[in-house]
């Protein structure tokens, strides 16, 4: 689990990375849930988002949402740079406000932009980071969390050559294995496998 401090003349953010990740790659992995900016200044591209799944909306309306009752649901989207994926994203959404339901059930805003629109920076925790299998990618569990809104992510990026290659985006395309399928915990929807953001 992530650790922020911070005093008057010094910043720190502490994580038990691995071993083997560069220093871009632990920029990207922190991203304090501005990755799709993030990743735009670092290629020098719109980065897009393409949506996915998206779970049915509750049946409660939008106005019941509060802390004693909160509405859920679960998103998968890819974030796009020139016709690239460049990271899949699988979130679990909370809202605890009739304000933050409307931003994402009725307006249909990304996780990034529904905290622009409530005027709050999420805290944020990243949980976990690792390596796919073979290491070709990478993958990290975070949350975000204000009073209204809050959301458990787990993003990968499927290629770690896009962090160490110039010209990444102008290599041949590899297909991306599919994501697992979102599985039920606890009566929830959980995400269970690849993903990539928000977002």
């Amino acid at each position: 689990m992530s650790s922020d401090s911070f005093n008057a003349n010094e910043t720190s953010f502490s994580f038990n990375w691995p071993s083997t990740l560069s220093g871009i790659e632990r920029v990207a992995l922190s991203a304090k849930g501005d990755l799709q900016r993030t990743l735009s200044a670092y290629f020098s591209q719109p980065i897009s988002v393409a949506r996915g799944y998206t779970s049915p909306d509750p049946s409660a309306p939008v106005s019941s949402a509060s802390h004693a009752t909160p509405l859920e649901q679960v998103r998968t989207v890819d974030l796009i740079c020139r016709d690239r994926v460049v990271c899949m994203c699988t979130s679990t959404v909370t809202m605890t406000s009739p304000t933050a339901a409307q931003l994402v059930l009725i307006d249909k805003y990304p996780i990034g932009q529904v905290f622009r629109a409530l005027g709050t920076a999420p805290a944020f925790q990243l949980l976990d980071v690792g390596l796919t299998e073979g290491g070709k990618g990478l993958w990290r569990v975070y949350t975000l969390k204000t009073d209204q809104f809050q959301c458990r992510i787990r993003e990968e990026f499927p290629d770690r050559a896009m962090f160490h290659c110039d010209n990444w985006l102008d290599l041949p395309v590899e297909p991306v294995v599919n994501r697992l399928p979102i599985v039920i915990k606890s009566g929830k929807p959980v995400e269970s496998g690849k993903s990539v953001i928000a977002h």
